[in-house]
């Protein structure tokens, strides 16, 4: 599930978002260093609840044959700072769980996907395939002015999941294999591929057979692969629920898919 690895040298913020990421070097035990963009409990609006909806969600991606940053549990040394140049960061940091969540820095060439972006070709069933994933995973972070999404020839890779799965705070929201449950992102401002996959002839099999191999055992792995920290309190009531959503869709993963397959026609 997670590649555990170490901090071992703060380079730069990532950015002013609501999660403060950062740039962080690490390394595992076998000394092979990973290029990272980690988040930090204290860091992030919703604390550890931000890094589990990002662990889970990166899992199932994964496991739906998505294509994610591979996930990292990155422990933060009590020592570790971001340095004297970094006063926000270091503060947070310091307030923070000893893990974090970390995503592999993807390589260079790769760019954010833009409203204009062409998408044509192997690219549409890759793009559909996401649409589909955010609405099962109640994920509205991926619109045109913030796709979250970046792309590389024919290679769409999916970023930031801290505000997926979180259902109850969605005004009218409906579960995804519930008529009109699949309407939430179907609109040309709610994701940043909707327009480009509309109207278009695509076979989810591949993905709907995903979802059915994820079977009771497995979802308990998503859990055990989370830090104790992580779930000690409210985290094991997050994960607890978002793992008996994943249930739940897959055990309605027929009507789901029939679902999207109708507003996408």
């Amino acid at each position: 599930m997670f590649r555990k690895v170490y901090a071992i040298r703060f380079d730069k913020p990532a950015g002013n978002g609501r999660n403060r990421a950062c740039f962080v070097t690490c390394t595992d035990l076998a000394g092979e260093r990973y290029e990272a963009i980690v988040k930090f409990t204290a860091g992030c609006e919703s604390g550890v609840g931000a890094l589990i909806r990002e662990a889970l969600s990166a899992f199932l991606a994964a496991d739906l044959g998505l294509h994610v940053p591979e996930p990292l549990l990155v422990e933060v040394p009590q020592q570790f700072t971001a340095g004297p140049a970094h006063p926000v960061e270091n503060a947070f940091i310091a307030a923070s769980c000893r893990y974090a969540f970390g995503s592999t820095k993807l390589a260079a060439g790769y760019q954010i996907v833009s409203p204009a972006h062409p998408i044509q070709g192997p690219m549409i069933q890759k793009a559909a395939e996401i649409f589909v994933f955010d609405t099962f995973i109640a994920n509205y972070d991926r619109g045109p002015q913030n796709p979250n999404c970046l792309t590389q020839g024919d290679l769409v890779s999916i970023i930031d999941h801290e505000l997926a799965f979180l259902m109850s705070a969605i005004l009218f929201w409906k579960s995804p294999w519930t008529k009109g449950g699949g309407d939430t992102l179907s609109m040309v401002d709610k994701h940043v591929f909707w327009i480009h996959v509309r109207k278009q002839n695509i076979d989810f099999e591949r993905m709907k057979n995903c979802l059915l191999l994820i079977d009771d055992a497995r979802l308990d792995l998503y859990v055990a692969a989370l830090p104790d920290e992580w779930l000690a309190g409210q985290g094991n009531v997050i994960a607890s629920d978002i793992v008996s959503y994943i249930r739940e869709l897959r055990d309605n993963s027929t009507e789901a898919f029939n679902e999207v397959v109708r507003v996408l026609s």
